[in-house]
């Protein structure tokens, strides 16, 4: 059995995408939540044809799939580093509802898992299923990681937001940013690329533990959407600097054999392309095209839960053709099956707004 390599792309304070902090609709959040997921579903898409082969259009799709987790940690950002935490009632709100939410779906899901991982190949004991779910073991599932992860999140979420509201931009928060950016970012880039040249690698002790890059893509997420932080950069430079970025990501990841989520190329690009799709975004989509991408938006935790194993069914099915042909088509019938069921559970659980909730944390 091929297991699909899923990575978070849990966004935001709900599954639902798209909601500022009062509660209206963001056609923009609606629109980056839907191409991160679908840019999740072309990475796993990609690395079933393509691994253990490396080529340049595996990079180039493997990039271009690997921006889906940073643009869920924006919209994470955005959504939730706006609220404001400013009495015992809110931060308890906050735990109730994301927290403690998220963490019955992912017992229900780890459930669903150990059930589906049984029937392929009969490996889940007694013993793993309660490793599992009080998070001792990782899910031999390698998207697993981002559970725990956003969970810890989540948990210095009220903190985190308080701070960053007492800090100003100039002053006290650009020294936090700069030295994460060098320890957790610049650092295992160049780590990355000296082997290729002969050269040793960066053995710092001043690792960077204040955030780590996935809140550093919180931090910037909140910046860009909701601070603006940008506005004052002129377009044709976030262009180039996507270009030149994004470029340099795709050699990272054929040189490397690999482009994760701490390489600074991949944070350079994916902050670029954000801030000008909202630019672009000031353009007014036709009624039908939002309702459109909002019922796509809130279908996209859906999609991340369901899609492995429809893609691990599709991947023995789908064989004999190019990678590429075979990335292409796994792509297309994973994100159509994945949006189909995910649409099909919510119908099912329409009157039964808990199931619901617990079944998809929407």
């Amino acid at each position: 059995m091929n297991r699909s390599r899923l990575e978070g792309q849990r966004k935001g304070t709900d599954s639902t995408g798209g909601l500022a902090e009062k509660g209206e609709r963001v056609p923009l959040y609606d629109i980056i939540c839907n191409f991160a997921i679908l840019c999740v579903v072309l990475c796993h898409s990609s690395e079933v044809a393509y691994l253990p082969l490396v080529s340049i259009p595996y990079a180039v799709l493997h990039f271009i799939g690997r921006l889906g987790v940073p643009l869920f940690f924006f919209l994470t950002g955005a959504l939730v580093l706006s609220k404001r935490f400013d009495s015992p009632e809110g931060i308890r709100r906050f735990y109730t509802h994301n927290l403690i939410g998220l963490l019955v779906t992912a017992e229900i899901w780890i459930a669903i898992y150990c059930v589906w991982m049984s029937l392929q190949d009969g490996t889940v004991t007694i013993k793993n299923y309660i490793e599992y779910t009080l998070f001792l073991e990782a899910i031999p599932l390698t998207h697993w990681w981002y559970i725990p992860t956003i969970l810890s999140i989540y948990v210095v979420i009220p903190l985190l937001a308080s701070g960053i509201r007492a800090l100003s931009m100039r002053g006290s928060l650009m020294p936090v940013i700069g030295f994460n950016l060098l320890f957790s970012f610049a650092v295992p880039t160049i780590n990355r690329f000296s082997p290729l040249f002969g050269l040793p690698t960066i053995n710092s002790q001043l690792t960077s533990v204040l955030f780590g890059p996935y809140i550093t893509y919180i931090v910037v997420g909140y910046l860009v959407l909701h601070e603006k932080a940008l506005s004052r950069i002129k377009s044709a430079v976030l262009l180039t600097v996507a270009i030149l970025c994004s470029a340099c990501a795709v050699i990272e990841g054929l040189l490397t054999a690999g482009l994760w989520y701490d390489s600074l190329f991949l944070l350079g690009s994916s902050t670029a392309l954000v801030e000008l799709t909202q630019r672009a975004s000031a353009c007014k989509l036709p009624t039908r095209l939002q309702s459109l991408m909002k019922l796509l938006s809130t279908c996209s935790f859906g999609v991340y839960l369901v899609h492995v194993p429809i893609l691990d069914l599709i991947s023995e099915i789908i064989v004999g053709i190019s990678n590429f042909e075979r990335t292409m088509t796994l792509f297309l019938s994973v994100s159509l099956l994945s949006f189909g069921f995910t649409v099909l559970i919510k119908l099912a659980t329409k009157r039964f707004a808990w199931l619901q909730r617990a079944l998809l944390n929407s």
